[in-house]
């Protein structure tokens, strides 16, 4: 969604660009638990209308790190899974916790959902209910930005927020992050939308919906997407996990459910068009695992591990980036560095436009340094990657004693 993309990379490279962070002098921030004292506020974000037009009125509970004296922090506002039809936002509260622990401001919401007096959804109030839900979540990210222009009740950095979820909330948070007012639409889904208040929605009164709905980045547990056009190059980092035999929210392309309501396009789906696309993606599928086990049942403790630390240091390098920019990801030197395959296996090919030969350096997601190459030609070399362990790494190419690119590889296994 923003129109200038954060651009990925370590922050132990921070001290290249002669540039330092707010908030980022402690490497454990963001990253790993600070404190075990997490205090909890309730606050009403926006009222709407319900289902049978009843005035709803919405709430959150925010949770922030006790004695944290840092002000300026990042947040992420996590939504509840449950068809949109069950699920409260105490459901989400460990991973506010969580998070609160490692330096954030966390909140998780209530937001609309279904009634079954109505009877069963059809399709379309399927789709009229999420889009509600979506509307609510906007709601939730436009309240503090608005807060943030005034008495900045938690303290928060308003171009820092971030937004998840699991399942249902996956799919609202998705949609936050990554639909946005110049996605291709077809006549059918303009028409809908622009009956309900075009891509921010209703939810709010007129000071909330002033302020726009863009995020950093998203977080989606077992998510999915209405329309796989909406994912493009101007989209935030998107972080997701997916168990491959989901038979809830699908893992590819598929209907939804045992009911196939609609067509959703899964996580593995929404990667691999964002890869397509240019866009900042990490993705875990899991082997054999279910809609929601993956996140509780210790055969996949593992995965869960991995995905949470990778998370955690890519959401730390877009909060701790001291704002070098570029049109172009892979680019944050003077010369042009090129990586594939990205992700890797057991090799990756390196391509730069660097005449003759230099050094090449990598370093691992803790700014520890795996190994230095003596390059005799810099425009193409080869890796051995079979040692790597999986996860985020820093390469570096350095010529006449100066840095001249930079670019990150991802080892997958």
């Amino acid at each position: 969604m923003k129109t200038v993309k954060h651009l990925m990379f370590f922050f132990f490279f921070i001290s290249v660009f002669t540039a330092v962070a707010q908030n980022c002098e402690d490497q454990a921030r963001y990253t790993q638990p600070m404190s075990s004292s997490i205090q909890k506020s309730t606050v009403v974000y926006a009222t709407a209308r319900g289902y049978v037009n009843e005035l709803v009125t919405l709430s959150m509970d925010v949770y922030t790190m006790a004695d944290d004296m840092i002000t300026n922090r990042p947040l992420i506002i996590f939504a509840h899974g449950g068809s949109f039809i069950f699920g409260s936002k105490q459901d989400m509260r460990a991973l506010c916790e969580l998070y609160a622990s490692m330096g954030y401001v966390t909140a998780t919401i209530d937001y609309r959902k279904y009634n079954l007096l109505l009877g069963l959804p059809d399709s379309t109030k399927f789709v009229d209910v999420a889009f509600n839900a979506i509307s609510d979540m906007r709601a939730a990210v436009r309240y503090f930005k608005a807060n943030a222009d005034n008495e900045n009740t938690f303290n928060i950095d308003p171009d820092k927020i971030f937004v998840g979820g699991l399942s249902a909330g996956a799919i609202m948070a998705l949609h936050t992050a990554i639909l946005d007012k110049d996605d291709p639409q077809t006549d059918v889904f303009a028409a809908y939308l622009a009956e309900r208040g075009g891509i921010e929605g209703t939810t709010g009164d007129s000071v909330n919906l002033s302020y726009n709905s863009e995020v950093a980045g998203v977080i989606g547990l077992s998510g999915a997407l209405f329309n796989l056009d909406w994912v493009d190059e101007n989209d935030p980092q998107i972080l997701m996990m997916h168990g491959d035999n989901d038979d809830v929210v699908p893992h590819g392309e598929d209907f939804e459910g045992a009911l196939n309501l609609i067509y959703l396009y899964g996580s593995a789906t929404i990667h691999e068009r964002a890869q397509a696309e240019g866009t900042e993606s990490y993705f875990i599928s899991v082997p054999g695992g279910g809609h929601t086990n993956i996140y509780s049942s210790a055969v996949y403790t593992s995965y869960v591990n991995t995905f949470r630390e990778n998370g955690n240091l890519l959401f730390r390098n877009i909060i701790c980036d001291p704002g070098v920019t570029s049109t172009d990801p892979f680019i944050l030197a003077n010369a042009e560095l090129r990586i594939y395959p990205n992700p890797a296996n057991q090799y990756t090919i390196l391509q730069s436009n660097l005449n003759g030969q230099g050094v090449v350096m990598v370093y691992d997601g803790l700014g520890k340094k795996i190994t230095s190459i003596q390059a005799s030609n810099l425009q193409q070399l080869e890796i051995d990657t079979q040692a790597y362990g999986s996860g985020w790494y820093v390469i570096q190419l350095w010529q006449d004693n100066a840095l001249a690119a930079v670019s990150r590889l991802m080892i997958q296994r």
